[in-house]
This record gives C-alpha cells, structure tokens and sequence, in this order.
C-alpha cells in the first residue's frame, strides 16, 4: 500500500484506512534544561536552527503523535557519539572515593518511547553538533530526528615545574625546589593555571581533579629489593580524602621518603612517576554531571644513592611546564592511590 501523500511504502494491519496513512505523524520531543529554566517535552522533530544545550546537562528524548493508532508501540533510538568514556554521548559518570567509571549509552538497548527512560537522562560531553532519531519498528517508517548543538566552556591548563631537589634532612627527593632565601621552605614540584577561559553565558563552576601512578623502588644497600609502590588511582595527597582540589589552581610535591620503609636500611631510591591533572565543569542546572574541559600530562623520576653517609641525585627528570589540552575523556580510578612502600615478595 502506497502513502500518496508522503509516498511511503506501509505495511501494517487490515484496520489500517488510508486516511490514517496521509495523516502521518512521528515527533520526537526534548525534556531538559534550557537558559533560564527547564523544557517540560517540547517537540524538537527538525527544528532550526538546532536545540542549544550544554555539555552536562541532564537530556530525555520522547516520542509523540504517532499516527496511524496502529503503528508498532515499539521503537528504535539512535544517539550520535553514544559510547563510553571520550564519547560525546555518555549515560553518566559520577566521581567518588571509590571504583570511578563512565556509564555507557547503548540507545539499541532501549525500545520504549522514553528514552533512556522513565526518570532517566543522557549526557553530552563536548562541544559539537548531535543528532538524534527515533524510529517505529517495522519497514519503511521514516524516522522522527532532530539535531543538537552542544557547547561548553573551554580553558587551557598551564603549569609551572621548577625542578627535582633533594631534600636537606630526610635523604628523600621530590618534585619542586628547596629556597635557601626568601620566601624559604619549599617551593611547589608543579603548579596549575587557568589561561584563555572562555565562559560567558555558562553559569556553573570549574574544579580540578588528578589520578597517580607512582612508580617507585626501595633498594637496600646490599642491593636487595625492599619495597615498591605502584597501580594508580586517585590522588588524595594533601586534600583530606577528598574527591577534588577545590576551584583554586592547585599545586603538588610529590617526594619520596626512605625512613617510611620498614625492613630495612635504604641504599637507592628508583622513581618513574605519572600524573594527570583534569579541569572539570559542571553546569548549575539540576541532574547535571562533571564534564572535562582540559587534561595536562606530566611526570618526575630520577635515582637517589646512599654514597658514605650521603644522599645523591642522579638522572633526575620531570616534565618541564608542560601545558594541557582540550578532553572529553574522563578520570577514571578503582581506588585512592597508594602512598605506602608495598614489602617486595
């Protein structure tokens, strides 16, 4: 049977009558914050210019006016940039002190008019243009689309890397620089910035968040292993347990420490460490999620020797003043990161 009016080919039930073939209808509706406020399920099938949302922000799709009554009550959804972590379409992410992880979207898994579902939401992660359709099962059913233009705020992180020291008392080494003249004390292994924010008409906030992956061995001075640490996972040093630095630019110091190993006096140190540093934002809009803005990269090492009574530093590296770049891939981590010498086996 031949749709005269749309010239779509039907196939459906001996009750369908071609007056309910020409008045076709299939919208796809948006649930979802605006600026300013919130839409309640308008209906979005092919508007233009495209719907204006931002990274983060909490998405419902719906289906409305299907027309003929008879029509599959069942539906196909199809979201560009579904995935999981550095998708432009996600299912959530929610960072906590424990096992952190992106949830996927899988619009294929859905097949009721709601989408994700009742009560549910999807988030989209980056700057970009999206589309997505929705489709009754069946052949030759045209789909109902609309398309989304997505933004976010941008920033670029920039860092500061004096250098690897040796600490004067303990005979461990760290990242940063040790001031024998005013302003004395210790100055910062790494330090973040913010240059070229980009956020107006956005309302919601930064705030920073980094996973670590030491690399460290503790030799004796007989040349046996004593202990290691290593894995990765989010770092806490200096933050209470807390999940995030807070919206200032942060600073860190990482450092080694002999007298923390316990079997044993130490006679090396070996470190390889690695670190990111993510920038994230979060819209004020309610059911928003984080979102990366900006992620920067960067490591310290070097070998520590006991030498007659003496500590010394050789092949001592870091990254110097290395700059972020642009993500939408998110933090992820199984467990705080360990701090603590692990006895070797």
């Amino acid at each position: 049977m031949t749709d005269t009016k749309t010239n779509q080919q039907w196939t459906g039930s001996a009750n369908a009558r071609p007056e309910n073939l020409t008045s076709y209808t299939l919208d796809i509706t948006y649930t979802g914050p605006v600026v300013g406020g919130f839409d309640n399920g308008t209906v979005v099938t092919n508007v233009s210019p495209p719907i204006p949302v931002h990274a983060g922000w909490p998405i419902q799709l719906g289906v409305r006016n299907v027309k003929p009554s008879d029509l599959p009550k069942t539906f196909t959804w199809s979201i560009s940039g579904a995935g999981g972590n550095g998708a432009a379409a996600i299912g959530g992410y929610n960072p906590t002190s424990g096992p952190t992880y992106v949830t996927a979207l899988n619009p294929s898994s859905s097949t009721g008019s709601t989408f994700p579902g009742v009560n549910e939401y999807y988030y989209y992660t980056t700057a970009n243009s999206e589309t997505a359709s929705v489709t009754p099962t069946g052949s030759g059913i045209p789909p109902a689309k609309t398309t989304f233009q997505v933004s976010e705020p941008t920033a670029t992180v920039l860092t500061l890397t004096p250098g690897v020291y040796v600490w004067p008392a303990s005979g461990g080494f760290g990242l940063g620089q040790w001031m024998f003249n005013p302003p004395f004390g210790l100055l910062a292994g790494i330090s973040f910035s913010l240059k070229s924010v980009q956020s107006t008409g956005f309302s919601g906030g930064f705030n920073w968040i980094q996973v670590y992956a030491p690399d460290q061995s503790y030799w004796g001075a007989n040349g046996n292993l004593l202990d290691t640490v290593g894995g990765a996972g989010l770092d806490t040093l200096n933050r209470n347990g807390a999940v995030f630095y807070g919206v200032s630019p942060p600073s860190d110091s990482p450092n080694t420490d002999p007298g923390s190993v316990g079997n044993g006096p130490v006679g090396k140190i070996v470190v390889a460490d690695h670190a990111t540093m993510w920038l994230m934002y979060k819209p004020a809009a309610a059911g928003s999620i984080w979102v990366p803005v900006d992620a920067v990269n960067w490591n310290w090492g070097g070998t520590e020797t006991m030498s007659n009574g003496e500590w010394a530093l050789s092949g001592g590296s870091w990254a110097q003043n290395p700059s972020g770049a642009a993500t939408n891939t998110f933090p992820v981590w199984d467990g705080y990161v360990s701090h603590t010498p692990v006895p070797a086996q």
